[in-house]
This record gives structure tokens, sequence and C-alpha cells, in this order.
């Protein structure tokens, strides 16, 4: 690790710069690589691969944001509260890196994910005001009318929570991420639920629209434990192995606006199936540096008498990447009912990108 920071302080990003690619070791002077292959590899690995790499992140960043409080039972008639955690992950791709006049890597992978952990409760404005409305109830007098605040949900949630995994959860090395959010939505029961067969045995959770705010920030910075080896296949047909750690820190602030329409049903009371499709308006951005250093060594060891063949890869990147403006999507849930715990979990999807959230909640 030692090692690993002096090369962090060699190449770490300064002034004007944006990334550093260099070698070092008296080993360098054996390798069939100039300082102008290098500089051209870099270029192409910026150009093929970390553009790529950050615009993942920066989708995944929005999706993670998005993991809002569950859909839950569509229309609310009285309180809830809870906690969900969530994650937003863009689809992993292997890249093939080619750099004319050097060489090919290949299979790097590339891939985006971002997580996040909300408290949340939310309440109808009407049963807050002690005038409670039940669909259901035969004895009702009459449905609420179109501007009735028992139409209205209000939704609030936020957290600010930092963890740390050290060779455990798949992760090889050591991570440490803290996520602050917070965030609030109104929602309008466009239909109120209604009893389709046997009361909760069959029953239709009615059509909700709503629209919200929510705001995320992300810092997560890491370490790898042991090196992972890249293979670069040279022009010449020679192989050098770049067996190399990495030191990340990455940095997402992203806001979010999303309108949204969800339904769903009840079905033997226990289970409730939900679904919705929306549109977000987000904006925010997601960057980081990223150091991957380590030996740079032919594929098959030489030795020369007298001369050290040590060499050492190193390489510094800074990008900052925009959110995607506009995000459609759908999602669908299960929540099962237990009285007045419920236990449930989302999946939410876009054209690339993959959301997830497990809730436990209670609703009274």
């Amino acid at each position: 690790m030692l090692s690993c920071l002096s090369a962090l302080g060699l190449l770490w990003p300064a002034g004007g710069l944006s990334a550093q690619i260099a070698c070092t070791g008296p080993g360098c002077a054996l390798l069939p690589v100039s300082q102008a292959q290098y500089d051209r590899l870099y270029s192409d690995f910026y150009n093929q691969y970390v553009i790529d790499l950050f615009d993942r992140n920066a989708h995944a960043a929005v999706v993670a944001n998005l993991m809002s409080p569950p859909i839950g039972t569509v229309n609310l008639y009285g309180f809830t509260g809870g906690v969900n955690v969530g994650a937003g992950y863009h689809e992993l791709e292997e890249k093939t890196i080619t750099s004319p006049g050097v060489g090919t890597f290949d299979k790097v992978p590339s891939a985006g994910a971002a997580a996040n952990l909300r408290a949340f409760g939310g309440f109808n404005l009407g049963a807050l005001l002690g005038r409670r409305y039940d669909p259901h109830d035969e004895t009702r007098e009459s449905s609420p009318g179109f501007f009735s605040l028992s139409r209205f949900d209000i939704y609030v949630s936020g957290m600010r929570h930092t963890e740390t995994l050290e060779d455990e959860g798949g992760i090889d090395g050591t991570l440490r991420a803290t996520v602050e959010n917070r965030g609030g939505e109104v929602r309008y029961h466009l239909v109120e639920s209604t009893d389709i067969y046997g009361g909760p045995m069959l029953r239709w959770l009615g059509v909700s629209v709503g629209v919200g705010y929510y705001e995320t920030k992300f810092r997560i910075s890491y370490a790898s434990g042991a090196p992972e080896t890249a293979t670069l296949r040279l022009e010449n047909g020679a192989n050098l192995k770049w067996s190399s750690i990495d030191v990340a820190t990455f940095t997402s602030e992203v806001e979010s606006i999303p309108l949204e329409i969800r339904t769903g049903i009840q079905v033997l009371y226990f289970l409730n199936l939900t679904t919705g499709f929306g549109i977000s308006r987000n904006r925010g951005f997601f960057e980081g540096y990223l150091l991957r250093t380590g030996s740079f060594t032919p594929e098959t060891e030489f030795v020369i008498p007298g001369v050290s063949a040590s060499a050492n890869l190193g390489m510094s990147v800074y990008r900052r990447a925009e959110v995607p403006s506009d995000l459609y999507y759908v999602r669908a849930g299960v929540e099962f009912n237990i009285l007045a715990l419920k236990i449930g979990v989302e999946a939410l999807k876009t054209r690339r990108d993959y959301g997830a959230t497990a809730a436990v909640r209670i609703e009274f």
C-alpha cells in the first residue's frame, strides 16, 4: 500500500492536468514501449474506457436516487414509516481497448453501481386532520371529492450513513462509502381502491399519480486488495502483463424530480403486486479520481545479468460526467402483508439501467 500511495502522489492530477501515465524503474528501458506510445495508450484508454465507465456510474447514481419509498399499497389511507435500501446498476460490459501503433487490452470490465439507504414516513392528509377515509368500509357515505384532502398522500425521507467493507460482500480490498439523501413526494389518488372478489382476497389497489424531489450525495473511496492482471498485446507480437492495484475516490451529487403513475392488486390478503411507470428530470454529476499502478513486465520473464528488470506502470485519471437529464423507467414490486408489518422488494428498469430496493415498513 505504501508503494501505491507513493505513486499516487506522483501521478495525481494537478493544475490543468487531467491524467498522466508513466513507467518508472530501470526495467522500463527494456520494454518495447516508448513514452510517445504510453501517451497514445492513455489517450485511447481514456476515450474508449474511462468516458464510458464514468457515464455508466452517472446513470447508476440517478437510478439509486430514484429508489424512493416503496409503492406499497398504492394509495395510503393512514400512516406509514420504515426504511429501504436501494441500488442502481448499469449493465456490465467487457471492453476491448485498441491503441493503434501500440497494442490491445482485452476484456477490461466496465459497469456502474450506486447504493442508497433511506428512512421514510408517509401520511394521508385526510387522516392527519382526523378525516380518515376507508374505501373498503361498507358504511361509508360517499367517496371523497376530487379535491378532498383524503386523496393526497405526503412522503418524506432522508438518511446519512457511512459503511466500510474490507474483503467482504464481494469486495476485494477496502471500500468506504458515505451517502446522504433527502426527499419528499406528493401522491394523488386518481382512482380509489376497490374490492374485486372477497374483500382482501382479490382487491384492486387503485391508481395514484405522484411528483417528488429527491437529492443524494454520495462519496466512495476504494483501495483494491490483491492485484489484478491485464494483458497488453503489442502489435509487434509481444505480450506485457500489468499486475496492478486500484485506488479511487468517487463523488456524485444528484437531484431528481420524478413524475410517476402507479397501480396494483392485492391477492389472498398477504400479497401486494404493484407496478408503475415514470419519467424523471435530473441534474447533477459523477466525478472521480482513479489510480492504477503495478508491475509491468513481459509475459515471458527475462534476466540480464547485472541489470534490474523491475518496472512499474502507473496511470491516473480524473473525469466529471453529467447525469442523464431525462430518464424513462418502469418499476414493479412485491410486498408481503403481515398485519401492520409490510416487507417488500421492488425492481426498476430503464433502457440499460437496473435498480432494486428492499423495504420494511409499518402501515396503520
